[in-house]
């Protein structure tokens, strides 16, 4: 998977030579695990990748029908909703195209694209915050200054946040 921040975008963010190549892998999965990291925290992914979910709500012969909300996101393109035996199903969509809803007539296999072809610029640059603030504390040391990144970075963030609390 390519990360959304590039080794040499998050050297020069955190003030590296681009020819010092002695923390190239801890920074590399310092991205890996920043990423990882705000995709948990805000519900979304960061990265496009194609997801498959399935809806299963028929019992004993009778289904019972509820929005179905796509968990991840923001989606990209076309969803494609399948019943059991692999034919189309076509419903109307009741929610937005970034965060669709569907009330499903039967259980059903959906497949879509969610994610970030191009990351929006906050996010990028709280995802930069993070990385700088994890590669300059990575020997476990914490500071009055990284709680204010840590603030800022959620502020960045926190509108695309999925979760609701």
């Amino acid at each position: 998977m390519i990360e959304p921040i590039s080794l040499d975008e998050a050297k020069q963010y955190i003030r590296i030579d681009a020819d010092d190549n002695f923390d190239d892998r801890v920074i590399q999965t310092i991205i890996t695990g920043q990423r990882l990291n705000m995709e948990r925290q805000l519900s979304i992914w960061l990265v496009n990748r194609t997801v498959t979910e399935n809806y299963r709500r028929a019992c004993c012969g009778m289904i019972y029908p509820e929005p179905f909300s796509l968990k991840y996101g923001p989606v990209v393109g076309d969803v494609v909703i399948k019943d059991t035996s692999g034919n189309n199903i076509s419903v109307d969509n009741v929610g937005s195209s970034e965060w669709p809803v569907f009330i499903l007539p039967t259980n059903a296999d959906i497949t879509y694209n969610a994610g970030y072809d191009c990351l929006p610029d906050d996010l990028r640059l709280a995802l930069l915050q993070n990385i700088a603030t994890a590669y300059e504390n990575r020997e476990n040391s914490t500071t009055e200054s990284v709680n204010e990144v840590v603030n800022t970075t959620r502020k960045l963030s926190q509108p695309y946040s999925r979760n609701v609390f």
